[in-house]
């Protein structure tokens, strides 16, 4: 297994979420309060390490639970 971060598209973020449009990507990736993981830029590509994203869901249960 390699320790090299996966990254994914916005397309695959939006589905993890439940199919939110972009809008609301965009939306989440400019909020500081819901601290959404920053993208990363290729070119004109946004991609998002999917380590960050199961941290950010992972957290997000944990404070859903308390």
């Amino acid at each position: 297994m390699s320790n090299s971060p996966q990254y994914i598209t916005a397309s695959e973020v939006r589905r993890r979420f439940g199919n939110i449009c972009r809008r609301t990507l965009l939306r989440w990736t400019r909020d500081p309060s819901k601290k959404f993981p920053a993208p990363i830029r290729v070119g004109t590509r946004c991609l998002w390490d999917e380590a960050e994203i199961r941290t950010f869901v992972a957290e997000k249960m944990a404070e859903a639970t308390r």
